[in-house]
């Protein structure tokens, strides 16, 4: 279930057209460590 939300989020931002590897990288994070401080799972 985890994984089919990052990969929503994933998606949805992509189609918005926000590059998520330049967002992340820019952070000093990896594709899937985006959402990692909002998760309490």
């Amino acid at each position: 279930m985890v994984e089919r939300l990052c990969l929503y989020i994933d998606k949805a931002l992509t189609e918005q057209g926000v590059d998520v590897a330049a967002l992340t990288a820019r952070h000093g994070l990896g594709r899937h460590e985006l959402t990692d401080q909002w998760r309490d799972w």
